[in-house]
């Protein structure tokens, strides 16, 4: 289902808001990216949630439900000696 028209528009503005944080913040020779990263990283997950999707940051956790991954993780822990 598409996003309503006035998500698209605050997206583009948050979106645009992290680009210009992270120009701002290398021009002042910060050590960081002003906060973009959390910002772009928000609207990520807001979209993941609207398309009923796993946010990529959450890839590697989806993993972990496969019922092979416990059996992987307690065999890796057997012969390894932990």
């Amino acid at each position: 289902m598409p996003l309503p028209d006035k998500m698209v528009r605050i997206i583009a503005r948050v979106e645009n808001a992290a680009h210009e944080a992270a120009e701002s913040a290398a021009y002042n020779g910060a050590m960081d990216d002003g906060g973009a990263s959390r910002m772009r990283r928000d609207v990520e997950f807001y979209l993941a949630g609207a398309e009923g999707t796993i946010p990529e940051a959450w890839r590697r956790y989806e993993a972990q439900i496969d019922p092979e991954y416990a059996e992987f993780e307690r065999l890796r822990r057997k012969f390894e000696g932990r």
